[in-house]
């Protein structure tokens, strides 16, 4: 398709694509200011993973191992959903 992009099956939607898609300059699309509440939903997001990383590695220390450690996939998947909730709550938020 590199060599003759008219071949392609959608080379019909090539100019509403980079109507759509790409700025005035050509160098990308334009998404606006980044605010608080974009900086907020990515610390929860990247928060997300640290919780599970944390969740998930089997801490031991001497003869015991501490409640954290050894989560699988129910603990995950809960972390997920309410990560994934409170970020949608965070989004919609005005």
């Amino acid at each position: 398709m590199k060599k003759d992009p008219t071949k392609s099956l959608i080379y019909d939607q090539k100019a509403e694509n980079e109507k759509q898609f790409l700025t005035s300059s050509g160098e990308g699309t334009d998404f606006g200011k980044f605010t608080g509440r974009h900086k907020l939903i990515l610390l929860l997001f990247f928060l997300a993973f640290v919780v599970m990383v944390y969740g998930v590695i089997p801490w031991r220390t001497w003869a015991w191992q501490s409640p954290p450690g050894g989560g699988g996939f129910p603990e995950m998947t809960a972390n997920f959903l309410f990560f994934g909730i409170l970020i949608g709550i965070v989004w919609a938020a005005v």
